[in-house]
């Protein structure tokens, strides 16, 4: 990240590009903390980290004016991830990402028909074993 440090931090489109996530960007991180930038620099590290360090690193980046709706998408990546459906679909509609919204939404839909058809089966299970039972008895 030498050639960052040279240029201006209006120049951001530029990190997008940047080849590489390693120490270098969390060491950039610490030292320009300020920097219009530095959202960027975050979601790209972010993918470094595991999940609570990610999430706090983005968190503190979250309410940039101008780059915030980038990371709160890559929050709302990154809960969706982590298999957190409902707080992925949160964090999703407040960055007004509809697709990841969507996706949070479908996968909230299938793990509640896989709870209630597991719920089916052993309802039914505990019917056909009192009918058995009732028959035995008989």
């Amino acid at each position: 990240l030498e050639w960052l440090d040279a240029r201006p931090p209006a120049e951001a489109a530029d990190l997008l590009a940047l080849q590489g996530q390693d120490a270098r960007e969390g060491r950039w991180l610490y030292r320009h903390r300020a920097s219009d930038a530095a959202p960027l620099v975050a979601v790209r590290h972010a993918l470094d980290l595991g999940p609570e360090p990610a999430r706090a690193l983005l968190d503190r980046h979250a309410h940039h004016p101008r780059w915030g709706y980038i990371v709160q998408r890559a929050i709302a990546q990154r809960l969706y991830t982590d298999g957190h459906y409902i707080d992925a679909w949160r964090a999703a509609d407040t960055a007004d990402d509809p697709g990841r919204r969507r996706a949070a939404l479908r996968m909230m839909a299938w793990r509640t028909a896989a709870a209630l058809a597991a719920l089916a089966v052993v309802f039914f299970g505990w019917l056909s074993w009192r009918r058995w039972k009732a028959r035995r008895a008989t």
